[in-house]
Order: structure tokens, then sequence, then C-alpha cells
């Protein structure tokens, strides 16, 4: 009782520096309920950042549905804003409604409804908001920003949409949109994601939008541009689209970081052409053409994407790039040993690296213990590893030899993260033994104990899953190194984020 009073007679900026240690939702919604005045302190800091559809129930009450609560709006507090909703319904189910003429299930009305109320109370209480995304499959933007005043959304610097754009609604949609660009100076981040959309927009209305981008939001200094998969994508034609992209007035002075996410019918490279200031590219492409010259992105330090771009652009005269996220590529296409081969040039040609991320995609186990000694070998300098390895050998052995392969022969490594993705491990307490074997092995060798640079592991271990929903179960461990010692941690939240 004691120490609850002292903490609710606190003063209320060090209230605030509380709150801010609080990085987990759970334990920061339990603040506001200590008392009526740590509510009023603690609700500003759990409703700056709105993502989740019980905070967005919240932010659509009226002040009579609030009572007895009383004070300060959440939605005058909100900062980040995520208005998401994607319609699970079998085909049977789809089927009968249009069998019946029914345009929207009830939960899409009640969710329209919620959200325009919320878009509402967040205008009509002036909320900083600077974040806004809005990802819905089958609700338009009219359906819901309809009717708003949008001149009062000038504090926006992140703007994402991802939403169908129906023909009989489409110059609302576009006047919308407009209106949600052209009043923010400080826009400086813009997302058009459409690849998880249901209702794909027609090209040419997608041609027509980003036309209308370099006029509306001519200070943007990251772009992204998601379309859908192949198969939605080779059934319309994109010649607009490909048009918009190689038009000169398709440009942005200030671009520094550029997220694409097309099929293989567009071709990007007249884009990259004028904007040789990108300093971050994130190009993930089905059955990619990229045919990119070389010295097109002479400032990029940061790429993300499959590793035969990766090839393509750097296995010879690469910039100076300095962290090099590569997708190892699906089923329709392995990687072969000639390109395995291609892959290592290209790393020791982009001595720059100090940070690398390897995401396997195939339906192979893992990277094998050959390809990540030469991956070693070709980047000595690395800072920050993560990659996921092939466990198809004995478990005890295999562990100390992928440990042995990686931090000993990198004298700068700081950071390593590595997944073990098991295909059998018949153990009841199999996750509790791993963690035993994994600090064993971590903690027995000599050279990872006195690695001068060495400071955080990060073990994700992932194991078949009895639930036939899930290809696997995963569980993470963590270990720091503090004077010559491996010691296992709760997390690394705090320490460093990977």
């Amino acid at each position: 009782m004691i120490l609850s009073t002292t903490f609710i007679t606190l003063p209320n900026e060090i209230l605030h520096l509380i709150s801010e240690e609080f990085q987990d939702p759970g334990s920061l919604s339990c603040l506001p309920l200590i008392s009526k005045r740590s509510y009023e302190v603690f609700n500003r800091r759990l409703y700056e950042s709105v993502r989740n559809m019980d905070q967005l129930v919240t932010l659509a009450l009226s002040e009579v549905d609030r009572l007895p609560l009383n004070g300060a709006h959440p939605a005058s507090f909100v900062k980040d804003l995520e208005i998401k909703y994607h319609q699970q319904l079998t085909e049977e189910a789809e089927g009968e409604m249009m069998a019946f003429g029914i345009q929207e299930t009830s939960q899409a009305a009640l969710f329209r409804k919620q959200a325009s109320s919320a878009l509402n109370n967040v205008l009509r209480y002036c909320a900083p908001l600077h974040h806004l995304r809005f990802y819905c499959d089958t609700i338009s933007l009219p359906e819901v920003f309809g009717g708003l005043d949008l001149t009062t959304f000038d504090s926006l610097r992140e703007l994402a949409i991802g939403c169908p754009f129906p023909k009989r609604s489409l110059k609302q949609s576009l006047d919308i949109f407009e209106s949600l660009c052209r009043g923010c100076v400080d826009l400086t981040s813009l997302k058009l994601d459409w690849y998880h959309v249901k209702y794909f927009p027609d090209p040419n209305i997608l041609a027509r939008l980003m036309e209308r981008i370099p006029k509306v939001c001519p200070n943007v200094t990251e772009i992204g541009l998601y379309l859908p998969g192949t198969g939605i994508m080779q059934e319309q034609p994109c010649e607009r689209i490909q048009q918009v992209m190689d038009n000169a007035d398709f440009s942005f002075p200030l671009l520094k970081t550029c997220r694409i996410q097309f099929v293989h019918l567009i071709n990007c490279k007249a884009f990259f052409l004028r904007h040789p200031a990108i300093e971050y590219l994130e190009h993930l492409s089905d059955f990619s053409d990229l045919k990119m010259s070389l010295g097109v992105l002479p400032n990029l330090r940061h790429f993300n994407g499959y590793v035969l771009d990766y090839i393509t652009l750097y296995k010879e005269c690469a910039p100076p790039i300095e962290c090099l996220e590569v997708n190892f590529l699906s089923d329709w296409h392995c990687l072969e040993a000639e390109e395995e081969f291609d892959f290592l040039r290209a790393l020791l040609n982009t001595q720059t690296i100090r940070k690398l991320i390897i995401c396997d995609l195939r339906n192979s186990p893992g990277m094998s213990l050959d390809l990540i000694q030469g991956i070693t070998d070709s980047c000595p300098k690395l800072r920050s590893f993560s990659c996921i390895v092939d466990t198809t050998y004995d478990i005890q052995w295999h562990m100390r030899q992928v440990y042995s392969a990686i931090i000993p022969k990198l004298d700068h490594l700081e950071h390593l993260s590595i997944c073990f993705q098991y295909s059998s491990f018949d153990d009841e307490h199999a996750f509790d033994l791993l963690h035993s074997l994994h600090f064993e092995a971590l903690s027995s060798d000599s050279r990872i104990c006195c690695h001068r640079a060495l400071k955080t592991v990060q073990i994700d271990v992932r194991l078949p899953s009895s639930d036939p929903d899930l290809w696997y179960t995963e569980d993470q461990f963590y270990f720091m190194k503090k004077k010559d010692k491996i010691v296992p941690a709760s997390s690394l939240d705090s320490y460093y984020k990977f």
C-alpha cells in the first residue's frame, strides 16, 4: 500500500519517463488501472500508437459512451494509426452472398462504421497524427473517409494505402488520396500496397493514381509500390504502369528509400536511372529480370532482394553497400552451385558490407556449412550476421561446427542471429534441452568466450508442429557475452534488436 501510494504521488514527468520504459502493450495497459491520476497520465502513452481493433473501438466512442470516464478523449493522443481489415470468408460463403445480392458482411459494416467514427474523433480532438496506414481488402477509401474534412490531416509524415479502388467511386477515391497528401508538407513516406488486397484495382486505375503522386507528394524521401502476385498481374495488361515508371515526370528529387514489389512484367531501370541518390533499395519481384547496368545506383548502402538480383547488381564494381538482406528463392528456383559461386564472388566485390541477413525461402533445410564458411571468408569484416542453417546432421556436433565456422572467423562480429529449423526432434522437453545444448556449445568454446567484439547471440529454434494449421512451433534463445563468459538472457530488446 505504501509503495502504491508513493507511486501515485510521483510527479507527472517521472511517470511519463516510467511509461516510456514499457515496450510490452499488455504491461502498459495495466498502468492506467492503478488510479484515476495514473489513468490520465498513462492513457496518453497507451493511445499514441493504435494498431488493433480494441483500441480502434475505444477511439470511436463518443463522450457520452465513455461515461463515467472523463478527461481527454483517447483520440486526442493518437500519433500512429493503423486501420486494418481482412475479410475471412470461405468460397461457399462468398458464393452465397453473391447469390443473395449481399454486398458486405455485418462484421465489415460494423468495422467500416467504427473506423469512420474513430477517424472523425481523431480530427475532432486535433490529434497530432503523424502516421496513417489503411489496409482493407474489401473496403474502399470513400466508405471510411467520405464526409470527413481531410484538410485537417496536415501533420502526416507517413501514409500507406492498400484497398480497392472501385470504378463506381473512382473519382472520389482519387480526390481523397489527393486531399490526404496535398496538405501535408511534412509527408515524406508514401506506400501503396496491393499485395494482399482481394480486389486489385485495374492497372489503368493504378497508373492514374501513380501519375498524381509527384504532384501531391513532391517531398517524399521514401516510396513503396507493392503489386500482387504473378497470377493476378498476368491476367491484366500493365503497359500503363510501365509507361508511368518510364515517364520522366514520375520523379522524386529527394528520394532516398525505395521499396518495390513487382512482377517480372515491370522494368524499373529507367526509374532507377532518374534516382541515383537512392540509398536503400528493396526490390522483390517474382521471376525477376532486373537487367541493371553497373553504377546505376552509386549511393546505395542497403539492398534487400533476391540473391540473383544481388548477383546481377553487384558481382562487379559494387557500390559501397553496408547492409545486405538477400532471399534465397522459393520452390521454382533453387540456388545452383554456379550461382552459389557467383554469390560468394559478389560478396568478395562488396567489401564494405558490415551487416548481412540471409533469408532462405527454399524447401531445403537451410544453408550448408560449406556455404557458411564461404560467406565468412568473403565478408571478414561483418559486424552483424543472420542466417538459416542446415540441420540434417548430428545436432550437438552440428551446432558446434556452425558456431566455429562463424564467430572465431569474424573478428569484428558483434551480433549473431541463427535459425535452426529441425525436421524432427522427439523429446517432451525439446526446447529446454536445445537451450542447454546451444548454451554449452557457446560457453565451452574459449575462442567464442574470448572474442573481443561479440556482444549478443540470438538463436531461433523451429520444430515440427502437431497443429495441422502450423508448419512449425518456435522459440528464441538469447545469450550475451560478459567478461569473457557467455550468459543466458531473457531478451535482447533493451540491448540490441537485430
